[in-house]
């Protein structure tokens, strides 16, 4: 996955791309102008985070309430953590992660 994530754009990534992060259940998460969190991949959204956001996941998507939380904020640019395995690479504007879905229980 890391190899992945330094080889791409995450702001800007081709139907290629993203249907190598579907084929391998691979999510990109990143922060869009100063109110957006993205997610491209095997969950495809976008969440309104404009005073940051706390985010639930399962092996289906975003879900209302789990264990599994990416937590955003932005402060001059998006600070993004997440409280399960993934790897993450620093963009100028946006904290970028990218996790697999086949590691959440």
């Amino acid at each position: 996955m890391k190899k992945f994530l330094n080889s791409v754009e995450p702001f800007n990534l081709t139907k290629e791309q993203k249907e190598t992060l579907r084929k391998n259940n691979w999510v990109i998460v990143y922060g869009a102008s100063d109110d957006l969190i993205e997610f491209e991949g095997a969950i495809e959204d976008e969440i309104d985070a404009w005073d940051g956001a706390s985010i639930s996941i399962d092996k289906n998507g975003i879900v209302e309430d789990s264990k599994f939380k990416i937590d955003a904020e932005y402060i001059d640019r998006w600070e993004i953590k997440a409280s399960f395995k993934h790897e993450k690479s620093a963009e100028l504007t946006s904290d970028v992660i990218i996790f697999s879905l086949d590691d959440i229980e």
